[in-house]
């Protein structure tokens, strides 16, 4: 079953809360799973929230965590509050997330991990408009000397959607990956729980 995360935006700056949440996990002596939008390629929701980040004006990060620890997170945070001014400014449940990808590659080999890729999807991911061709020419031909055809071609292009957890950690694996450069990917959307 699949983990399911919130996004925190919390008033202070990036480094204090990488800092407070690595001492949280340590207390907790427990490592978990955690994302921060400008480190792990999720979409900000404005353009203002992009200016802010690069001019580095604003004082807010946004972090996702799983479920389970939100609360305690919460009220780690509160109990910082009036010492440090920090707090959780706003809350969302994620239900789940996507992002579009499309790549062309040249090289059998490389199209092998490729295909490795999206075929060892993590568990509660699929691909949407997901069906890719490969082209094998038997000779080289060019339509002019400085204009080759590749004799080999494997592209394609979807939408990988499902679990966040999932969903992250199929967009990491892909930029971790030897083929990275290979592989264009959009910046991944949240889709939120709605407020009942």
């Amino acid at each position: 079953m699949s983990t399911p995360f919130t996004e925190l935006v919390i008033s202070a700056p990036f480094l204090f809360v990488k800092g407070f949440l690595m001492g949280f996990m340590h207390g907790r002596n427990e490592n978990f799973d955690y994302f921060f939008h400008r480190k792990a390629g999720i979409l900000r929701e404005t353009l203002s929230e992009v200016v802010k980040e690069f001019f580095a004006i604003d004082n807010h990060t946004d972090l996702c965590i799983p479920n389970y620890v939100v609360g305690e997170f919460e009220k780690a945070i509160q109990r910082l509050n009036p010492d440090m001014g920090v707090t959780i400014v706003e809350k969302k449940e994620i239900k789940d997330a996507e992002f579009n990808f499309s790549f062309k590659i040249f090289n059998p080999e490389q199209a092998e991990i490729c295909k490795k890729l999206f075929t060892s999807l993590p568990s509660g991911v699929e691909l949407l408009n997901f069906a890719p061709k490969e082209l094998i020419e038997k000779e080289k031909i060019s339509v002019q000397e400085y204009a080759p055809i590749h004799p080999y071609v494997y592209q394609g292009e979807g939408i990988a959607k499902g679990d966040f957890g999932g969903v992250m950690h199929l967009f990491l694996a892909i930029k971790r990956s030897e083929i990275s450069d290979s592989i264009l990917c959009s910046e991944i959307r949240l889709n939120f729980k709605s407020e009942k």
